[in-house]
């Protein structure tokens, strides 16, 4: 749904959801030949920045504190044939 057509906060809300902007995006490329593409494109690419550093940072935050240290490894896992009979 066009943004034009929301109530206020709607209409707030959707010049920063992804979504809306994909929506944008692609009625832009479809009816206009891609001419102003290029605001919706920039916030997408804005959004996948984002989220990309939202999942380094995860990983930052949590790998060195989640992964067992050296001396606390576990024993090597058991095959059939180390398995007695």
């Amino acid at each position: 749904m066009s943004g034009d057509m929301l109530p206020g906060f709607g209409r707030a809300l959707h010049t920063v959801l992804p979504f809306a902007r994909f929506l944008d995006l692609t009625r832009a490329e479809a009816y206009f030949g891609g001419h102003g593409a290029l605001a919706p494109l920039l916030a997408l690419l804005g959004w996948a920045a984002a989220g990309a550093g939202a999942l380094l940072g995860a990983e930052l935050w949590t790998g060195r504190s989640a992964r067992p240290k050296p001396d606390k490894a576990l024993p090597p896992a058991k095959t059939r044939d180390s398995l007695p009979a």
